[in-house]
């Protein structure tokens, strides 16, 4: 039995989670990138509450949501991820949100998303 594109770099994961993150994962390893940690906990100084950020890269700061199909259906869960992104922004960190209809599509191109975020912090600060 052949695996499809989005089974096989999901078989890439070394860091598990959900099949979408798993997929990230093996993309991620086909573009050289390299997360720090994953499922990483970050308080939020406004609310007083945490959020879990999917994958972190520490250098430059960056912060990897990777959103299923519940950031669509439901508006609440999207007015959420608008207040945290622009918290951790004002912050320090570069905020990616990795959408699960385009990863499902093109992988790679949808994770590419991460280098186009660590090349322009570069600039920044050279």
């Amino acid at each position: 039995e052949e695996l499809t594109i989005a089974e096989y770099l999901a078989s890439e994961s070394d860091l598990g989670g959900t099949k979408l993150e798993q997929l990230v994962d093996g993309a991620a390893k086909q573009l050289n990138i390299r997360f720090d940690a994953a499922q990483y906990f970050v308080p939020l100084t406004w609310s007083g509450e945490w959020t879990r950020i999917d994958r972190v890269i520490f250098y430059p700061l960056i912060a990897i949501f990777i959103d299923g199909i519940q950031h669509e259906m439901r508006s609440e869960v999207a007015q959420r991820d608008q207040t945290i992104s622009t918290e951790l922004k004002s912050s320090g960190w570069n905020v990616i949100r990795l959408h699960w209809k385009a990863l499902i599509e093109d992988p790679q191109h949808e994770v590419a998303k991460i280098l186009y975020a660590t090349l322009a912090e570069d600039s920044r600060t050279n």
